[in-house]
């Protein structure tokens, strides 16, 4: 190769020939005039190559939108670069264009400056003219450029996926403009653009557009103007050639041109679909006056070179093509064999994929990609079948796996075919497959179908909706059809009417209208559910019609719930109050029927049933009642009620076996025989966990000897741990050692782990390695961490030596633990971890880790290896809302997901729905199972996870968006807990007009039926109404003020969940969702309505979330930190952007200077959040709101260092801007330390009154908060760090800046500014210098400032040390405690003066009426008699004035004891001092 690895290895490694490594390579120009290559890599980088060696050009591994130094730019998605001059010509490149496609911008790279910009375009799609940012492209796929030679400007011509017209930037004005179509296809809205190249030939030059999706066209266009005619195709798709409109095109990914030295013209076409390069020959210049010029249709390039038939000529009705179809003789290729030959094809059992079984070995062909494995070996109409995001991969030599994607075609019966001779024999080229068609058949299990309805038997007076919902299992990968009836239909009409009814429904929930059923009714209700391969089931149900108000009940499941004692059990019934009769309320309580032996229900009058883990007993059986009660509130009297049975089966689990080190691991037998120790306490069983004693353990070893194996004898073979000594033990040889594990409570259960043990006569250290896995598999969408770990053959302690380096591999094929991208650690950390989403689903993994160290000039390397597999989350299903169209807070919407398989042994599925802000909509409809979240993104439950797929509720509108697209995510997860993400959307719009009054009781009564549920979405649409046109035209600053602090009341009354216990009941609810509601209804259109309260409030959200978190040591990471600081980000960004736009609250009142301290609390609890789920050693993480149109950013970063690292690294924004820290001098214990960085810009020049700036800048400078803090984590908790010594070393931190050097602004006096560090001082509650001093800026251009604080450090603006002068407020600050400066400390200083005087006089006094204990009794019980006798006269003649006088000396002599320092009552016996 050219450059890049010869073995296929991908990454991002610069370097000479195949050192060097490519991710993704795409797009390549060549610059003739100084030999280089330049190459998009995975759309993120601009890599070239240039003497045979690689280098990176511009651009990072991350994806975003930023300009600036080549280095530090960021791409998203590039598609295409277009050098300027162009590559053919003697000039050196000076410009390139790049078509950055989901930053919907076109980039332009300066190779003289270095520099990066955006040319035009911004993050926002759309087809908007303008100049630079702010027009609008979508999507651009092209690029392409010229210079104009008359008015020598430079052109950039880009045409989009999207908006599929051309559009035309000036490079030196920036403006672009929309070029119209003429001639053919003047409204090209049905074809899709798919590749550009330019003819600089002409000027203006001439255009070819390539098009394979529905016209399957090459275009011309004379960009003179815009006339547009066909050059090549028919229009349909084929693989012909021919001349004029008989050639057929495929899918011509991509064109390129070549123009002879006569002026002919040949376009290249790249078919994908037929596997060909195409050759277009054109015989005439373009005439924009006429159809075109005449053209052969495209030619198929032979296999062998072609060769021109006769000598261009320029008469166009002589000339002929340049390029025929050869012809191959049949003796240039031997015969090939037979090769292998597909003998079944076969679904497997969760139709998920299909094995293809070949009758002998293959040589396992593949593509760098699954997909591409895919289309390289089964042809097209095949790939068709499969759906989207489908992939091929080889499970041995003789098995073929295809897995299926969404929306896939395949049927059992239909065939899939193989391309011919792109599969060869094992060891024998020349035997190749032929034309491999096998048919496909069903899954060698059968599938199992059965529905329940699930609903409430009991319909009241009150009459109401009664929902039915049809829970079904086995419909596979795709939906149930639905089939409902009505079973005792005797004829009556109002059974015709019901029956007309439910034959119309055809989704799983049918409502029946209970106004529609007669009094004393019973209706029987049947269902019948088939799946796609035509399995079916049905089931029935009854209810009735009952002469008494009962409430509404929503059940979340079946009456028959599978239990797991090792887990909690949740049953959540939402229940509604009848609205027939006034004043009514619900009563709803829990009871137990029937069970071995009594639960705790520690709520009983609520909704919501929460059955703690260990509170069941495995394989027993319990039976729980809840009943709802319809209750008058003026007499207590129980007016009518509705019962639930719900049956817990509490099934068996089973024990978890697993041996510490791995495995496999190398073991060194040299020397003097030593203990090895074999330890398998971490066994468990599930169910009972904490009875240790309950387990058994028996030891067996055995030596391997040709794949057999020979028992071992061992002094001791019982007990959680097990010591060998090596003297048992041959070098240079295998063992097994297996423990059998046993629980006393059931000895038929039981489970086997083992461990390899490879013997070996060199010193080699000894290694081990674990891995923490819940439940037994990997989730693949959560991290994976490997603890390494090596000691030295000749160790007595057995602690890790970090002096021994250790290297990790990978058996996998498709996962290159190499590749940087794919960890969040050092790739030689001695605890690896592995990032999510880079494992595939369902494979298993072999991780080794080894160290090597060399003895009399030897390598000794010591191993130890473990295998995970990677659970495959549910899948294949997909979601969906009925209706799709709605008002918010008034359509019942029904949310259900259907056809989502998973392997039996994970089985049950639950469901949970979520709205989604924040994400790309288009992107995330575009591949609704795989696609990726965003670090900013937030989500709020619109429920918990239930048991049933469907879910009936009211929703919110989008919010501060005037689209009512409404973007919902679906969880589905399985049985240990692994999750599957599906995204749809449905249009949500706003209520004209809302009774704000009445929805604010109505959520009061949400929180008295306990159904927080609906409370959390109606308080959603609440928020998002407040911000609409509708709601700011109903409300004003004020009122929209108090209904955000109303809500904010209503929420914080609400407990949040313990996420450390998982302790929840019905008024109780998790962190995350407080946190999007906390941002949500901070969310404001107008900044006055963010008043001083709702600031408070918020933060005591805010507070209330970080407070109920664990930060000690043993806090386990629950997975919902990361959404929890992300919508708690959001609703501080919210609290600074109303700040910095709301003129009015500018005054730094004592109120808002709390506010900051809190909030300084806040951003630093919320990045101890972050932390806890990080291990030392591991990568950053970063979660925040990202700054968009006049929105504060706010970005918290978090980092936790190994004990004995360095404190030296460096933290990354939510935007890319870094900060590095350089920690000498630190006093620690030895703990893990945590690096915490939070970071806030708002825009508008100032913080608002939130943070009190103070700033005489008039320039667009930017306000911002840099808080870094270091805190250390031992084994007591966490605690912040302190310098040991401040006049040594001291903490340094540098900022970078963007790009301003030491420039410096001017004051609006016209006084030059200068440059301060300063931190927020928690003591006065101001900017203070004390402690911090600016240092200067460093080699690369940082700012630098050196601090005795590790907490609350600030940088203003944006990212830099604060450009300010020293005003007079400053110095009010620091001299806060100088009287002579300080009107208040020297009135506070006079107060305090005196009260130390009054003190020794009161003592005085009281020294000279001292008197006997006798006579003190005497006194106080005078006085109490004169008290009540006063009280006496008060009530009996109220209007005296004597007696008002009294009653007032009284009450001040009760409230106010200090007045007898001066007037005393009579037998008062306070005494001065008291």
């Amino acid at each position: 190769p050219l450059a890049g690895s010869s073995g296929g290895t991908q990454g991002y490694v610069d370097g000479g020939g195949i050192a060097c490594r490519f991710d993704t390579p795409g797009q390549m120009r060549y610059d003739n005039a100084t030999g280089t290559l330049y190459v998009l890599d995975k759309g993120r980088m601009i890599r070239y190559v240039k003497a045979g060696t690689c280098y990176t050009f511009a651009g990072r591994q991350m994806t975003g939108l930023l300009d600036g130094p080549r280095l530090s730019a960021r791409f998203d998605n590039a598609k295409s670069l277009s050098l300027y001059p162009p590559g053919q010509t003697k000039k050196s490149t000076e410009l390139i264009f790049v078509a950055d496609q989901s930053n919907n911008c076109i980039r332009m790279c300066n190779l003289t400056t270095g520099i990066v910009t955006t040319l035009a375009g911004s993050r926002t799609s759309g087809l908007v003219d303008g100049e630079g940012r702010t027009a609008r492209l979508s999507a651009p796929l092209a690029v392409v450029n010229y210079e104009d030679s008359n008015s020598n400007d430079v052109i950039v011509f880009t045409i989009g996926r999207n908006n599929k017209v051309v559009r035309r930037i000036n490079v030196a004005t920036t403006e672009v403009t929309t070029l119209a179509w003429k001639g053919a296809f003047s409204q090209p809205d049905a074809w899709s653009p798919l590749s550009m190249t330019i003819d600089r030939f002409y000027n203006p030059p001439h255009l070819y557009i390539s098009e394979g999706l529905t016209s399957f066209h090459i275009v011309g266009v004379d960009v003179g103007d815009m006339y547009r005619h066909v050059v090549s195709g028919n229009g349909t798709s084929g693989a012909a050639d021919g001349i004029d409109n008989k050639g057929q095109l495929g899918y011509p990914a991509s064109i390129k041109l070549y123009r002879g030295p006569l002026g002919h013209l040949k376009i290249y076409v790249c078919d994908t679909l037929w596997y060909k390069v195409r050759v277009v020959t054109e015989l005439t210049t373009m005439n924009p006056t006429t159809t075109g010029p005449t053209t052969h249709g495209p030619t198929t390039q032979g296999p062998t070179t072609c060769a021109p038939t006769s000598s261009p000529s320029s008469s166009p009705s002589t000339a002929t093509p340049s390029f025929t179809p050869s012809t191959v003789s049949p003796s240039t290729f031997s015969p090939t064999k037979v090769g292998p030959t597909p003998i079944s094809a076969q679904f497997s059992d969760t139709y998920q994929s299909v094995r293809i079984s070949f009758h002998r070995n293959t040589n396992q062909p593949a593509a760098l990609t699954l997909k591409a494995t895919c289309d390289a070996l089964l042809q097209p109409f095949s790939v068709a079948l499969l759906g989207t995001n489908y992939g091929c991969y080889w499970e041995g030599p003789k098995a073929f796996v295809v897995t299926l994607g969404e929306g896939f075609l395949l049927v059992p019966g239909n065939a899939l075919t193989l391309i011919k001779s792109t599969i060869q024999a094992e060891n024998n080229a020349l035997e190749k497959n032929g034309d491999s068609a096998v048919v496909v058949s069903r899954a060698s299990t059968n599938i199992d179908v059965s529905v329940v309805i699930v609903g409430e038997t009991v319909i009241g007076t009150c009459g109401g909706v009664a929902e039915l919902t049809a829970n079904g299992e086995g419909s596979i990968a795709k939906p149930f059809t639905y089939t409902w009836s009505i079973v005792n239909n005797t004829g009556l009409d109002w059974e015709k009417s019901l029956n007309a009814l439910a034959q119309q429904t055809t989704t799983s929930v049918l409502a029946l209208n209970g106004s529609m059923i007669p009094l004393g009714a019973n209706v029987t209700v049947a269902v019948s559910v088939k799946n796609w391969l035509n399995d079916s089931a049905t089931a029935q149900f009854g209810l009735s019609k009952v002469g008494t108000v009962v409430p509404s009940l929503t059940l979340p499941s079946s009456s028959n719930i599978t239990a797991r004692r090792s887990r909690q059990t949740d049953i959540n019934v939402q229940v509604r109050t009848p609205k027939c009769l006034p004043n009514l309320r619900v009563d709803a309580f829990w009871s137990q029927v029937t069970g071995p032996h009594a639960i705790s229900i520690t709520n009983t009058r609520s909704a919501y049933l929460r059955i703690p883990a260990f509170s069941l007993d495995v394989l027993a059986t319990y039976q729980l009642r809840f009943v709802a009660r319809a209750v008058s509130q003026q007499t207590n009297a129980t007016l009518g009620q509705q019962s639930v049975d719900f049956y817990l089966k509490v099934e068996n689990e089973d024990l978890e076996a697993t041996i510490a080190g791995g495995s496999s691991r190398t073991i060194p037998v040299s020397g003097n025989a030593y203990d090895i120790n074999f330890d398998a306490s971490a066994s468990i069983d599930p169910a009972y966990p904490l009875a240790a004693s309950g387990l058994s353990f028996n030891w067996s070893l055995f030596q391997v000897v040709s794949s057999s194996l020979t028992p071992v004898s061992l002094s001791s073979s019982s007990g959680a741990t097990l010591s060998l000594s090596t003297a048992q033990l041959s070098a240079d040889s295998e063992y097994l050692m297996r423990v059998n594990v046993s629980t006393n409570r059931s000895q038929s259960i039981t489970a086997v782990a083992s461990q390899t043990i490879i013997t070996t006569s060199l010193p080699a250290p000894r290694v081990t390695l674990g891995v923490n896995l819940d439940k037994r598999v990997q989730d693949p969408h959560k991290k994976l961490v490997l603890k390494g770990r090596a000691v030295r053959d000749d160790s007595t302690s057995g602690n890790d030596d970090p002096s021994l380096a250790l290297s990790w591999s990978s058996d996998a094929t498709d996962f290159n633990i190499s590749d940087r991208a794919n960890l969040r650690s050092a790739i030689d950390a001695r605890d690896l971890v592995i990032a999510p989403n880079v494992l595939i689903p369902g494979k298993a993994y072999k991780f080794t880790v080894q160290s090597t160290v060399f003895a009399g000039g030897a390598a000794a390397v010591g191993s130890a290896s473990i295998s995970v597999r990677v659970n495959s989350p549910p899948g294949s299903g997909s979601c969906a809302s009925s209706p799709d169209v709605g008002v918010a807070l008034e359509t019942d919407f029904i949310l259900s997901c259907e056809g989502f398989v998973d392997d039996a042994e994970d089985l049950p599925l639950r469901f949970k729905y979520q709205s989604v802000n924040g994400e790309n909509a288009a992107a995330a409809l575009a591949s609704p199972a795989t696609y990726t979240a965003t670090q900013s993104s937030t989500y709020l439950d619109i429920c918990r996870f239930r048991d049933l797929q469907s879910y009936k509720t009211k929703l919110a509108a989008p919010l501060g968006s005037s689209s009512p697209r409404l973007l919902v995510r679906a969880i589905v997860s399985d049985d240990l807990g692994s999750e599957g993400y599906y995204y749809f959307a449905l249009n949500v719009t706003q209520p004209t007009t809302l009774n704000l009054t009445k929805s604010s009781l109505a959520l009061t009564e949400r929180l008295e039926e306990g159904d927080t549920q609906s409370f959390v979405t109606e308080v959603a649409a609440l928020a998002s109404f407040l911000s609409s046109d509708s709601g700011l035209a109903q409300t004003t600053d004020s009122s929209a003020a108090d209904e955000r602090e109303d809500l904010l009341n209503k929420v914080a009354s609400v407990s949040v969940t313990n996420p450390s216990s998982g302790e929840s009941s019905a008024s109780s609810l998790s962190a995350p969702v407080i946190a999007s509601l906390a941002e949500i209804l901070t969310a404001a259109s107008r900044p006055a309505e963010i008043t001083t309260n709702v600031k408070s409030k918020t933060l005591d959200l805010l507070g209330a979330i970080t407070n109920s978190f664990d930060a000690s040591s043993t806090a386990k990471a629950t997975g919902d930190e990361g959404d929890t600081v992300a919508s708690a980000s959001g609703a501080i960004s919210n609290l600074l952007t109303a700040a910095s736009n709301n003129t009015g609250t500018t005054a730094a009142t004592n109120t808002e200077l709390a506010n900051a301290e809190r909030l300084e609390k806040t951003l630093s609890d919320l990045s101890t959040m972050l932390s806890v789920a990080l291990i030392p050693g591991e990568d950053q993480v970063v979660k925040g709101q990202q700054n968009s149109t006049g929105k504060a950013t706010v970005s918290i970063s978090s980092r936790v260092m190994k004990p004995d690292e360095a404190f030296n690294t460096t933290l990354t924004s939510i935007d890319g801007a870094t900060v590095s820290f350089e920690l000498l001098n630190v006093s620690s214990s030895g703990g893990a330390t945590g690096v915490q960085l939070g970071f806030i810009a708002v825009t508008g020049g100032r913080g608002g009154s939130l943070f009190p700036f103070t700033s005489n800048i008039t320039s667009a400078y930017t306000s911002g908060l840099s808080i870094v803090e270091v805190k250390e984590k031992t084994l007591t908790g966490v605690r912040e760090l302190a310098i040991a010594d401040k006049s040594v070393a001291p903490f340094l931190i540098q900022v970078p800046t963007d790009g301003d050097g030491d420039s410096l602004p001017t004051n609006s006096d016209g006084t030059a500014a200068v440059r301060q560090c300063v931190f927020w001082s928690n003591v006065t509650g101001h900017w203070s210098t004390e402690g911090v001093e600016y240092k200067g800026l460093s080699a690369d251009g940082s700012h630098k400032c050196e601090s005795t604080h590790l907490s609350s450090f600030s940088t203003q603006p944006a990212f830099q040390v604060e450009v300010n002068t020293f005003s007079a407020s400053d110095a009010s600050n620091v001299n806060a405690y100088d009287p002579s400066k300080n009107p208040a400390m020297a009135l506070t200083l006079i107060l305090i003066g005196i009260l130390i005087l009054l003190l020794p006089l009161t003592y005085y006094i009281d020294k000279r009426t001292t008197v006997s204990k006798e006579l003190i009794l005497k006194n106080e019980l005078e006085f109490y008699r004169g008290m009540n006798h006063t009280r006496k006269m008060h009530y009996e003649d109220p209007r005296s004035l004597q007696n008002w006088k009294e009653s007032i000396k009284l009450a001040m002599r009760r409230r106010h004891p200090w007045l007898s320092l001066c007037i005393r009552m009579s037998g008062d016996f306070i005494d001065s001092r008291k």
